[in-house]
């Protein structure tokens, strides 16, 4: 027979897994958003006042588990919408994990799967979970967790049959309750991708804008960044990354709009709180939550 402190310490961590499954991983009266450092790859978590979940991106495998972990510890609450941006491994490495280890109302992607094991996974599980499955296009206006969700790309399944898998990203844009902020994620869209005729920007809102492809050179184009008007940018890419992101030039385009650049390579995970009245609605008003930081933001060499 186990011992009783074995048999206590049972009873504990499963009356805890239970409870986590219910209870919020942040105690707040506010919106939060938090950016995982998952490396060379993407994944943000929105949540709500009444504790409903919107996840965007795994980021690469065994990457996302840690990150989470150092954020929210061992609470694995439901994520009532998982939104992937498409198939690549560094936006659903840690797919795996999430479906065994958290409850998924529903999953938003464009259905196109890659050649990686992991897309073999997802296309299975979708398989077997179609009606837990919404595939929007672009034009698409999705209310969940009382938030605005818009889908300005894809246009339709013979576009993204047309496209590889980075440019068949879906693009989102979240405006959150009383216009708070809007965030716009493209995922890894290329430069002729980026403009869109459908995504509606709303003027005067604070825009935090999330970089595609991780600040690749050629991502946030000049033209697309005079559509968003970035007032927060975000750019989620590994430490010392092969690729060099964010690129210099990428940089020097987004510091004409903003100097609130945080790069999870060097801040690490953190999280925004939105306050529900902004006793100055032209302005940013967040509170920034430093989780792992280990530099300061980027700053900006103004001319």
């Amino acid at each position: 027979m186990p011992s009783f402190s074995k048999l206590f310490l049972l009873i504990v961590f499963v009356s805890l897994s239970f409870l986590g499954k219910y209870m919020p991983v942040v105690a707040s009266n506010s919106h939060s958003v938090t950016f995982f450092d998952v490396g060379q790859g993407s994944s943000f978590l929105i949540q709500t006042p009444l504790n409903c979940r919107i996840m965007i991106d795994l980021g690469p495998p065994r990457k996302f588990a840690k990150a989470y972990a150092e954020s929210f510890g061992f609470l694995k609450p439901k994520i009532h919408f998982l939104i992937l941006s498409h198939s690549d491994l560094d936006h659903i490495g840690d797919l795996e994990y999430v479906l065994r280890s958290f409850p998924i109302d529903r999953v938003l992607f464009n259905g196109t799967v890659g050649e990686n094991p992991v897309s073999k996974h997802l296309q299975n599980w979708l398989l077997y979970n179609s009606k837990q499955h919404i595939r929007p296009w672009s034009g698409a206006q999705l209310n969940l967790c009382g938030i605005q969700v818009q889908f300005w790309h894809p246009s339709n399944q013979q576009e993204i049959s047309a496209l590889n898998s980075n440019d068949s990203s879906l693009g989102l844009h979240i405006l959150l309750p009383k216009k708070q902020l809007q965030i716009v994620s493209a995922g890894d869209l290329g430069q002729e991708h980026l403009y869109s005729s459908g995504l509606v920007m709303h003027s005067g809102v604070p825009t935090l804008l999330v970089a595609n492809h991780h600040g690749s050179r050629h991502s946030s184009t000049s033209e697309f960044l005079t559509q968003v008007k970035p007032d927060l940018v975000v750019i989620q890419a590994g430490v010392n990354n092969p690729y060099r992101h964010p690129h210099p030039k990428t940089l020097d385009r987004l510091c004409k709009w903003t100097d609130l650049i945080f790069e999870t390579a060097k801040y690490g995970s953190f999280r925004l709180y939105l306050p529900y009245d902004l006793e100055q609605p032209d302005r940013l008003n967040l509170e920034i939550a430093k989780l792992h930081q280990r530099a300061p933001p980027q700053v900006c060499e103004l001319e």
